[in-house]
């Protein structure tokens, strides 16, 4: 038996076990890692809800602009230029 402290304390450890505060560093990095496997899955899942919704809106705005544009050539067609020769 190894008697340790830690900042006062006094653990009970066997030798081979691993160190109080290497422990609890070793489960504060797998709980960090396994928190951000969820917010990363998380956040996959907004991107491809903002995704859907921004092509959806670009699609419905492009067939108004279709319309306008349509609407503005029946009102005001677009001149054709007739060539004419130059003399000279």
């Amino acid at each position: 038996m190894e008697l340790e402290s830690f900042g006062g304390t006094i653990a009970l450890r066997r030798p081979g076990e691993p160190r109080a505060e290497l422990e609890r560093e070793r489960r504060r990095r797998e709980r960090e890692k396994e928190k951000e496997k969820r917010d990363r899955g998380a956040f996959d899942e907004i991107d491809e809800i903002i995704e859907t919704a921004v092509e959806g809106t670009i699609e419905g705005v492009m067939l108004e602009v279709e319309e306008i544009v349509e609407g503005a050539l029946r009102i005001h067609p677009m001149p054709h230029p007739m060539p004419r020769p130059r003399i000279h």
